[in-house]
């Protein structure tokens, strides 16, 4: 969405939206370290983080660079993108992990600190198609808030909509593209708004057996994913963007996962941190 949409949106929560989701179809492990590998040479493409902030990647901080050639990660070769992202799997987040890397034909260790994986329902949504399973995603706004004062000609209501409007339309964006995946596909938003107005679902951001399982009548979803949003104030002056997201299984009600994703910003809207 482009910055002058809505003129009461930060452009900062602009990108920070869009990269996350945009990211989130490339992350499949428990943690991450921030780099993007060429397939055929293994060497560092790109640094990235879901902020957008290149400097905040665990790789780049650690003192990799970009052609560096990744031979092994936590003392295991690696000779794959999957590698990789097997190896990370099993890492928590915090982690001081060794990373083999080739430069100019000399090889040397980085310890690299991982990061935490902000998208985990892409995982869970992977394994269960994996292991044969249909899952048809509804996807929601629930609720969005905001305590940090607006400028005078702001409104805060219609912030709220452009937020929400924002979060549907990245979000419906991305999974659609997957949409080409066997047993996979993403229902109707439209018909999921219907259904969450009558119940009031954004107000009380409840998720009621009923609610579940009305839209699981009506629109045939199987799973869920709920978003959330929120702008508070933090204590430098600035503010903080916080990221929700949950993903239930419609029948059973059960949550499969649940992510916190903080944007920390200053008075400008400058990233100060990202976790």
């Amino acid at each position: 969405m482009s910055a002058g949409k809505y003129k009461t949106v930060n452009v900062t929560a602009d990108i920070f939206f869009l990269l996350i989701f945009f990211l989130s179809l490339f992350s499949f492990a428990d943690c991450d370290i921030g780099m993007s590998l060429d397939t055929e040479t293994m060497s560092v493409a790109k640094f990235s983080h879901v902020s957008g902030q290149e400097r905040l990647s665990p790789a780049k901080k650690a003192g990799i660079r970009l052609d560096d050639i990744i031979k092994a990660v936590n003392n295991r070769p690696v000779s794959t993108q999957q590698d990789v992202d097997r190896i990370l799997r099993v890492i928590q987040p915090n982690t001081r992990i060794p990373v083999l890397i080739e430069r100019n034909g000399q090889e040397r260790v980085y310890n690299v600190v991982t990061g935490k994986n902000f998208t985990p329902e892409i995982d869970v949504i992977a394994q269960e198609l994996i292991s044969g399973k249909k899952v048809a995603l509804a996807i929601a706004v629930g609720r969005v808030s905001n305590t940090v004062a607006l400028p005078s000609n702001a409104n805060l209501n219609e912030w709220k909509n452009a937020i929400t409007a924002q979060l549907e339309s990245e979000c419906a964006a991305v999974y659609t593209q997957c949409t080409g995946v066997e047993n996979f596909s993403v229902v109707d938003r439209s018909r999921i708004r219907s259904i969450l107005d009558e119940l009031n679902f954004q107000t009380t951001g409840y998720v009621s057996e009923q609610t579940r399982l009305e839209i699981g009548k009506l629109t045939g979803a199987t799973y869920f994913l709920i978003v959330e949003f929120s702008r508070f104030p933090s204590g430098y002056n600035g503010f903080n963007d916080m990221l929700s997201k949950k993903l239930i299984d419609i029948e059973t009600g059960e949550v499969l996962s649940s992510v916190n994703v903080t944007q920390r910003c200053d008075s400008f809207g400058k990233v100060i941190s990202f976790e």
